[in-house]
């Protein structure tokens, strides 16, 4: 028998495949098929939207270098050298911007009634999985494929010869 499935990709299509190998299928049995991917979409060049906490670090880290410079300048001048007093500047610049970003962020964040701020995407990308199996164990196949959210699962007499 002939099995054809589609999933939505995700860690319970890995399952199943894992699942279905345990029980006995071989792996030259299988065939996964990856449905054609938006090309609009999906690209490698595609930038990732960073976190809050993200844009509020590099942030602080832009800030902190900058307080760095004026305090290692101004460190040539007083008692504990250049050295520390552009440590205690760049400290210091770091947590004030990370401070005052992570708060005007949260500020938005609550005006605006948006508590999650990453966007799903419209529709994920779909595989077919294709399984080779003797008659007998058809049901149990099946079973195993919709227990791990398949979309769909149907089967179709095939002549191995």
């Amino acid at each position: 028998m002939l099995i054809v499935s589609t999933f939505e990709y995700c860690t319970e299509l890995e399952l199943a495949l894992s699942l279905l190998e345990h029980n006995g299928i071989d792996k030259s049995r299988i065939m996964v098929v990856p449905m054609g991917m938006n090309q609009e979409t999906k690209s490698a060049l595609t930038p990732r939207t960073a976190t809050d906490a993200e844009r509020a670090f590099e942030t602080g880290i832009a800030s902190g270098t900058a307080c760095s410079v004026i305090g290692v300048s101004i460190g040539f001048s007083l008692s504990l050298g250049p050295l520390l007093w552009g440590i205690i500047f760049a400290a210091g610049g770091f947590l004030v911007a990370f401070g005052i970003t992570m708060w005007v962020r949260k500020k938005n964040r609550a005006q605006s009634g948006n508590k999650n701020t990453k966007k799903k995407s419209k529709k994920a990308d779909q595989v077919t999985v294709l399984i080779q199996c003797e008659a007998e164990r058809t049901e149990k196949v099946s079973q195993i494929l919709w227990a791990h959210e398949a979309l769909s699962v149907g089967t179709a007499a095939y002549d191995s010869e």
